[in-house]
């Protein structure tokens, strides 16, 4: 039962360090907040995680006509816009 009270801790502490790294994009020129959101945003698209794969899932279920370099670059292109948007309102 501590490793579960554990987990959410840490997961707290990494919101709260997201957070503050957010905020400090707030004092940085765009060009380099937007260099930050591209590289979090080839992070994101490397590491499987739970929006990819709702995302794709949805995809498929939306438009199952699409194929699959077309769905990937779908997707590449969502968490790219999702990222910049984020970083942005930093």
């Amino acid at each position: 039962m501590a490793k579960v009270g554990h987990t959410i801790r840490c997961s707290k502490t990494l919101g709260f360090i997201v957070t503050g790294l957010i905020r400090c994009l707030g004092w940085l020129p765009l060009s380099v907040v937007r260099l930050f959101a591209n590289i979090y945003a080839y992070v994101l698209y490397l590491v499987p995680n739970e929006s990819k794969r709702v995302l794709k899932a949805n995809l498929q279920v939306a438009y199952p006509s699409l194929s699959e370099v077309e769905c990937s670059a779908f997707i590449k292109a969502n968490i790219a816009q999702s990222s910049r948007t984020f970083a942005e309102i930093g």
